[in-house]
């Protein structure tokens, strides 16, 4: 996440923020392939709890342009909650336009790297190392380095780190990977570029890889292959922003063209965290495939905290926000221990997207009351509309506003707790 580190002291201080939005949702925040069982439809005899947010934070003069062009900051959003023992859903603009996904990507490789374990019967602890990583590629130094997939895969998710992205994509494999998600319900999605600063002829260049065990045994090897660009199937303009610099750094004045970058809308990843919630209600092929130990990992590790890690970051450097847009993406402060967070976000370009499965467990007068939704928010935030001048509005805009609506959605679904179970 290009930027992180400079944007984290101009958070300090922030104050709660509340603004509008005056539109209606759209059902079906968790839509499914037509074979698939589809979750229990939106009652509407029940409160609207993504709307309900969102008039909450009407006051705040901050969000008033943001909500009055929606179409203009790309804003999607998508609410799915437990009501009465079953799940409801909600969603604003899902899909109407274009999103860099950025670190989104790695939510569904992750999944895959578990299934190529387990098809190979290799464990977390196998170790793996690029052959012949691009120059371009982001951390190309480490990458034909040895490293544990488990220790890849947590670099990966929990700081987001690009570079454990690069080498478990090419462990997958970069001309496999597609065919994989497409096969299992998810037909627009395409991971066909490395994270780094790689151009479309760079990413069609595969690179070959070796495994070994713990004990430094090889295992197994595989050749590059190449893959060439392939063309989006979502249908949405991949044209964004008036002007932007190249690979080389020359100001180009028209929009970047992103069809040959990765596609992963926010609903693809919506889809996940509620298969994540609750795989019985929200069935995915791609996901109910993995054995339960590593469903339990893959939760685990969405839900650690830099400082949980091991080996731990650092405080400084990596603070409790640092991956944790909804609901703390303003705070300098450690999260308290009943929120729990298994969530994803990407970061990019000025687009900030961030799904979340948020369990709060709060205990008064000798009873136990949780909450548990999936909140799922994307934002494009560049005001003068170049791209690749690091000049966008994250701290000052993106994060307070996604911190905020996660927070008032905590306490929209908290209220109709207390209203439905009279606790």
């Amino acid at each position: 996440m290009q930027g992180r580190h400079q944007m984290l002291q101009s958070r300090c201080n922030r104050r709660t923020l509340v603004s509008s939005l005056a539109s209606a949702c759209i059902l079906g925040a968790c839509a499914h392939r037509p074979n698939l069982a589809e979750p229990r439809a939106f009652e509407q005899n029940r409160p609207d709890l993504l709307q309900a947010a969102l008039d909450a934070m009407r006051n705040d003069a901050r969000f008033l342009e943001l909500l009055e062009n929606p179409e203009q900051f790309r804003l999607q959003l998508a609410l799915s909650w437990r009501s009465a023992g079953a799940w409801q859903n909600a969603s604003y603009r899902l899909s109407k336009e274009w999103l860099a996904p950025a670190s989104m990507v790695k939510l569904p490789l992750a999944v895959l790297v578990l299934r190529e374990l387990a098809a190979r019967d290799l464990p977390l602890s196998t170790e793996l190392r690029l052959v012949n990583p691009p120059e371009c590629a982001a951390q190309v130094e480490e990458l034909v380095r040895f490293e544990a997939i488990s220790r890849s895969l947590e670099r990966m998710l929990i700081v987001s780190d690009n570079g454990a992205y690069n080498r478990l994509l090419e462990f997958v494999g970069m001309h496999r990977v597609n065919a994989l998600l497409n096969a299992d319900g998810f037909p627009n999605a395409l991971l066909q570029a490395r994270l780094g600063a790689c151009t479309p002829q760079q990413n069609s260049a595969g690179a070959g890889y070796e495994i070994r065990d713990a004990l430094g045994n090889q295992i197994g090897f595989d050749a590059s292959a190449k893959h060439p660009p392939q063309q989006a199937r979502h249908g949405l303009s991949t044209d964004v922003g008036n002007a932007h610099y190249d690979f080389s750094g020359k100001l180009i004045n028209s929009p970047r063209n992103f069809a040959a970058s990765n596609h992963f809308s926010l609903q693809e990843s919506h889809r996940i965290l509620c298969n994540l919630a609750d795989p019985s209600a929200y069935p995915e092929p791609l996901l109910d495939q993995l054995s339960d130990s590593h469903r339990g990992y893959l939760v685990q590790v969405l839900r650690t905290l830099p400082r949980q890690a091991h080996p731990p970051y650092s405080e400084k450097d990596y603070p409790d926000s640092y991956a944790k847009f909804l609901l703390w993406g303003d705070q300098t402060q450690r999260m308290p221990e009943q929120l729990q967070i298994a969530n994803k976000i990407g970061e990019a370009y000025g687009f900030l997207t961030d799904s979340a499965w948020v369990v709060n467990s709060t205990t008064a007068q000798a009873s136990t009351q949780t909450e548990s939704f999936v909140l799922s928010a994307a934002m494009y935030v560049n005001a003068d509309g170049i791209l690749n001048d690091d000049k966008y509005e994250y701290a000052s805009l993106g994060y307070p506003f996604l911190a905020e609506l996660g927070r008032q959605v905590l306490a929209q679904v908290s209220k109709a707790s207390v209203l439905e179970f009279g606790r």
